[in-house]
């Protein structure tokens, strides 16, 4: 029995719905890992400093080569690309949302862990730990004001 060639193969749907899913799920995580964990790793050593969230813009750099990746590996109509678009900007809103409510409880988690290291170190020690999260924080604004990730 010859297949019609202008149905698609219920397996070459799966597959794609597959990476689909498989890609939204990297997206997902990795903007997590960038809003949450790597948001602003100062508050372990700096005392009294509130991290600042990231405007968005390395992410929105990361989710245009997704969707680029997307685009070209699927050979995506540009229905499919609008569609596809706006599912990702909707789930990018929704994970901005949880890292927003997660964020004080990380904090939280970090500050305590500091605390804990800094109680381990002697005071030369604790001082050269602060000195080097300063020059960290310094070469990551300085990183972030080159790549404009932030304002």
């Amino acid at each position: 029995m010859k297949m019609n060639p202008t149905r698609r193969s219920p397996r070459l749907f799966a597959a794609l719905a597959l990476a689909l899913v498989a890609g939204v799920g990297a997206l997902t995580g990795v903007v997590a890992d960038r809003a949450v964990v790597r948001a602003d790793p100062a508050p372990l050593v700096a005392e009294g400093a509130e991290a600042q969230c990231p405007n968005g813009h390395a992410h929105h750099a990361e989710s245009d080569r997704y969707r680029e990746r997307l685009a070209e590996t699927l050979d995506l109509t540009p229905e499919q690309q609008n569609s596809i678009d706006a599912i990702l900007e909707r789930r990018q809103e929704q994970m901005h949302g949880i890292t927003k409510e997660m964020r004080p409880r990380m904090r939280a988690v970090m500050r305590e862990a500091r605390d804990e290291i800094m109680a381990e170190l002697t005071a030369d020690q604790q001082k050269a730990l602060q000195e080097m999260h300063r020059r960290d924080r310094a070469e990551r604004r300085d990183r972030e004001s080159r790549d404009g990730s932030r304002p």
